[in-house]
């Protein structure tokens, strides 16, 4: 790793912050330091067939490597959005899951809950993950912001997916890392994106504590909700989200339920072959009254 490591990539703070660039700045020095400690004491030029510290290339490529962000893939029913994915953010910043691609789907068909979304409207992802959702918004010109939990390798293959494709995208596309429980920056955002971020019901009380900022930021915002049951814990469990939705003075209504096929990503990843695993529930919360 040359020099450069040490360096902010080019354009990333004007994708993250300046409060993010500098956490993943700080990342980069202890993934750096990991990386040195294991060539000193395993080899690992060795084990790669090449050189571990000193590759070639600008910042952005280094850092790439260094948070282990996999090259681009096309996104194969909408081949113009391309997002980079990153093994560091195992389970989610590694996967497209059927939720997302769903989303993803429905934004660029303009189908409900999303006949609205386009230039002026300002969009909040929560737990994005590949972004996939997040980057379709924009692509319709929409002010989006993706946030995900703050794993470096994630939070920076979101900057990455964000930079590449910003030539081709109508609208923005901007990402910050968040903790659920805490309060989104960059608001007050019109439509909200939850896409597969439910199935952990212990989260579920921070979830919308987020949520709840949200709408008191602006009360006639939506969030949109798409999830899958996975099998982490009881479905009535995962469920049950959407009554602690209610009582915290949320409409929770839903939409449809569509079966799809388990994506490329989650068939190659995760192994997934059971059919709930792609068959995808979207609902939406709104105040109940405003």
């Amino acid at each position: 790793m040359s020099a450069l490591s040490a360096v902010v990539p080019e354009g990333l703070e004007a994708i993250v912050g300046a409060e993010d660039a500098s956490w993943l700045a700080a990342e980069a020095r202890k993934a750096h330091a990991r990386e040195e400690r294991y060539d000193d004491v395993d080899g690992a030029a060795a084990l790669f067939g090449e050189d571990a510290s000193d590759g070639e290339g600008d910042d952005w490529s280094e850092w790439l490597d260094l948070f282990f962000v996999a090259d681009a893939s096309h996104w194969p029913p909408a081949p113009q959005l391309k997002y980079h994915s990153s093994i560091g953010a195992i389970g989610h910043g590694d996967v497209v899951w059927a939720a997302g691609e769903e989303f993803a789907r429905r934004i660029l068909a303009r189908q409900a809950p999303f006949e609205a979304l386009g230039p002026g409207i300002r969009v909040l992802e929560l737990g994005a993950g590949c972004g996939l959702p997040s980057l379709a918004a924009a692509h319709t010109g929409a002010d989006v912001v993706a946030t995900d939990a703050p794993v470096a390798g994630g939070i920076f293959a979101l900057a990455a997916t964000a930079r590449s494709m910003a030539p081709q995208l109508s609208g923005r596309l901007r990402v910050r890392r968040l903790d659920w429980g805490a309060d989104a920056k960059e608001g007050p955002f019109d439509v909200v994106l939850l896409a597969d971020v439910i199935y952990a019901p212990t989260a579920h009380g921070k979830l919308l504590a987020t949520l709840r900022g949200v709408f008191e930021a602006k009360p006639r915002a939506v969030a949109v909700v798409a999830f899958c049951l996975h099998g982490n814990a009881p479905d009535d469990r995962v469920l049950a989200f959407f009554d602690r939705a209610r009582a915290d003075g949320l409409a929770a209504t839903e939409v449809d339920v569509v079966q799809r096929d388990a994506s490329a990503s989650m068939r190659e990843t995760v192994l997934a072959s059971d059919p709930k695993r792609a068959r995808v529930h979207t609902w939406v919360l709104r105040v109940s009254v405003v």
